[in-house]
C-alpha cells in the first residue's frame, strides 16, 4: 500500500511540478494546497507502520478531516498564483479595483522567495464585488506577459521524485 500511495504522492507532485514548469500564472485556492500536504502527511503516518490497522486507519482519517476542517476556516478567501511576484501582483490588484471603481478595498499580498504570490480575498469575502473581483483577477492573469523563473516547479518535481524513488525501491 505504502508503495502505491507513494507512487500516486510522487505522480501528483511532479505533474503539478511539471505544469508550472510551463512558466504561466496559476490561481489556487489555498484550501487545496494545504489539504494535499494534510493528506500527504496522514497518509504517510499511517503507511510508515507496515501493520497499521483499522484502528491507526481512522485516528489517521479522523485527525485529516479536522486538519482539513481547521485549513477550510483559516484559509477561506486566500489564494496563490504560481510564476508571478510581488510587483505583478499589486499591478494586478490596483488595475482590478481601479475598474470596480472601489478604492476603499484593502487586499493583503505576500510574496515569497519562489515567485509565488499569496493573496488575501478574506475582507471582501462578505462584499457584493468579490466574485467580480475574483473573477477578474483570474481573467487578468492569462493577459500577464512576464515570465519568470519557475523555482516553486523545480521544487515539487524534486520532492515528487523523492516520492516516485521511494515507490519504485
Amino acid at each position: 500500500m505504502r508503495t502505491v500511495l507513494n507512487l500516486i504522492i510522487g505522480l501528483l507532485l511532479s505533474g503539478f511540478g511539471v505544469v508550472l514548469l510551463t512558466r504561466k500564472k496559476i490561481m489556487i485556492c489555498r484550501i487545496i494546497e494545504q489539504s494535499f500536504v494534510t493528506i500527504i502527511i496522514c497518509s504517510n503516518v499511517v503507511s510508515s507502520n507496515g501493520k497499521a490497522g483499522f484502528r491507526e486507519l481512522l485516528w489517521s482519517i479522523g485527525v485529516a478531516i479536522v486538519f482539513i476542517g481547521m485549513i477550510n476556516y483559516s484559509s477561506k478567501g486566500k489564494y496563490s498564483i504560481y510564476n508571478m511576484n510581488m510587483r505583478e501582483a499589486t499591478l494586478l490588484i490596483e488595475e482590478t479595483l481601479k475598474e470596480k471603481e472601489d478604492k476603499n478595498l484593502a487586499i493583503e499580498i505576500h510574496s515569497s522567495i519562489i515567485n509565488t504570490v499569496d493573496i488575501n480575498l478574506n475582507q471582501i469575502r462578505d462584499s457584493e464585488m468579490y466574485s467580480d473581483i475574483y473573477k477578474e483577477i483570474k481573467v487578468r492573469l492569462k493577459f500577464i506577459d512576464e515570465k519568470l523563473f519557475p523555482y516553486a516547479g523545480i521544487i515539487y518535481i524534486i520532492f515528487g521524485s523523492l516520492y516516485l524513488g521511494t515507490a519504485v525501491k
